[in-house]
């Protein structure tokens, strides 16, 4: 059976207001001793969704690394799932929902404009 969740375990999770794309940016995620490598399908400066099909539990700590092409630069964050699709349905990807935290300024303001100059019009 499908999971269910209570509205509770949602709390903090609000309507998406920074600019988002679908980047071409390799993320490493170190979680519980386990490295894996996946590409982001969608990143905003609040966060970002990665695809897979072992999406991880909502509330999992989660240290990223991630490495962006251009400009070159590699950023290590701390996130935590706060949504998770786990359903093949067809319509949507599997896979989960990152926000990050404790961001650093300078950090936000590399995201933001990325997503400004990559996004395309």
């Amino acid at each position: 059976p499908a999971p269910s969740y209570s509205s509770a375990e949602f709390v903090g999770l609000e309507r998406r207001s920074d600019d988002r794309l679908h980047a071409d940016v390799r993320v490493t995620m170190k979680n519980t001793g386990i490295f894996t490598d996946h590409r982001i399908i969608n990143l905003s400066s609040g966060g970002l969704f990665i695809g897979t099909d072992r999406p991880l539990r909502l509330g999992t700590q989660v240290e990223l690394t991630l490495r962006f092409d251009d400009p070159e630069r590699v950023m290590t964050l701390r996130s935590s799932v706060i949504w998770e699709n786990s359903l093949d349905d067809g319509k949507n990807p599997r896979g989960y929902g990152l926000r990050l935290s404790a961001l650093r300024a300078e950090e936000r303001d590399f995201i933001q404009q990325y997503v400004r100059r990559t996004k395309k019009p």
